[in-house]
């Protein structure tokens, strides 16, 4: 899996907390292509699907950046 997070959207920190609270979830990378963070890897777990992943992951990112506001979800 590969996913791009906009670096005017999202902080590298929430997304690092992000990658530490699916670790035992996924095996995931955290890099810097132009404006994007990119996350690339794969899930630990065969019964888990890729598709499942990115999206509980990408939730759980906002999640991240709407706390780090001091915002209410």
């Amino acid at each position: 899996m590969k996913l791009l997070f906009n670096k005017s959207l999202y902080s590298k920190t929430a997304i690092r907390e992000a990658i530490r609270g699916f670790e035992d979830f996924a095996r995931l990378k955290l890099k810097t292509e132009g404006k994007y963070f990119v996350v690339e890897g794969e899930p630990l777990a065969s019964e888990v699907e890729t598709e499942e992943l990115e999206g509980e992951f990408c939730n759980y990112c906002l999640g991240m950046v709407v706390a780090e506001r001091g915002q209410k979800i």
